[in-house]
This record gives structure tokens, C-alpha cells and sequence, in this order.
């Protein structure tokens, strides 16, 4: 019934619960299984530069000038530039993606899932994770129906509202 299943995570409570749907349905069905996070706001907060700080993504450089630090110890940044959400920001947003791709995987696995393919993308997330779908073939697509920003999504709609609307495809939207 479905060859190809793509599940979008923020590793919220929601998305979880999708990721393990999506996992029973791809091992049920012997589904090819794609699990997206996709990076929607470039700009690392004071919170997220404290996390990476703390999780060693980021790291004072001594021998460096004041300001500069290391992520993942093989990049020398400029911390300010990471508050001011340049490239260098992605870059550790991407890292926390791959995390959250990552546990997503494991989760999948844990539901019979033997490979899911992780992918961590920029941009709007209804429009990159429609785009995914179209680009994989996705005949299926599961979600999570509230993620990280609730009342975001109250106000002005949620991704998964939007992704169903728009999806070629059939969409269940996990609670």
C-alpha cells in the first residue's frame, strides 16, 4: 500500500509519536522510510548558544582573540556573528538536526524499521517538507499535529494543517 513514508520531527512530543507511526507503517508495509527535521529559523538564540556552549558544540578558543570560539573543534567562529544568526548559526542548528534525525532514526528502528534515510533541510517547514515529498516520491506522510511552537501554530496555522492541505498524498497528522 505504501512504498516510500516520510516523516517530518522537531523531536517534539508530537513528532515522536509520528516517527513511531511512521516506523510501524514502513515495517508493515516494507516502506522505504524518510525521517526530515527541517531548520526554520536561522537565528541561535542566547538559549541555543548556552546548549551548544554546554554540549561542547561551541568552546572558547584560548589561543584565539576574545569573541572567536570552535565548533565541533574543527571550525574557528566568531561568537558574536553566531548571535547575530549568520551562516555559522546554520551550522550549529544543523548539528542539532542531524541529533534530532538521529534519535528519530533509533526510535524507528526500535519499531522494526532495519534503514530510514535522514535528511536535515532549511526553510519554511510545510514547503520543505512538501518538497521532500514530491523530490522522494512519498506516497505518505506523517506528522506530529503540533510541534515546538504551539502558539504559532494556533495563530497562524500549524505545519501539519498545511502540509495535509497541500499534499499530493495521503497525511495522518499523530497526536
Amino acid at each position: 500500500m505504501f512504498n516510500t513514508i516520510l516523516t517530518a520531527t522537531d523531536d517534539s512530543e508530537h513528532a515522536r509519536k509520528a516517527v513511531a507511526v511512521a516506523g510501524d507503517l514502513a515495517q508493515k508495509y516494507h516502506a522505504r522510510l524518510i525521517v526530515l527535521h527541517v531548520i526554520k529559523d536561522f537565528h541561535l538564540s542566547d538559549d541555543l548558544l548556552r546548549l551548544a556552549e554546554t554540549e561542547h558544540l561551541i568552546t572558547p578558543a584560548m589561543p584565539l582573540l576574545p569573541g572567536q570560539a570552535t565548533i565541533a573543534a574543527d571550525m574557528v567562529i566568531d561568537a558574536s556573528r553566531l548571535r547575530a544568526g549568520a551562516a555559522d548559526a546554520y551550522r550549529v542548528l544543523e548539528i542539532y538536526g542531524q541529533r534530532i534525525v538521529e534519535r528519530a532514526r533509533q526510535l524507528a528502528a526500535e519499531h522494526g524499521v532495519s534503514e530510514a534515510r535522514t535528511l536535515v533541510e532549511g526553510g519554511d517547514p510545510a514547503e520543505q517538507i512538501l518538497a521532500c515529498a514530491a523530490r522522494e516520491n512519498a506516497d505518505l506522510i506523517v506528522l506530529g499535529s503540533r510541534g515546538r511552537s504551539d502558539l504559532q501554530g494556533l495563530l497562524m496555522g500549524s505545519v501539519s494543517h498545511k502540509v495535509c492541505q497541500l499534499a499530493p498524498c495521503t497525511c495522518i497528522s499523530v497526536k
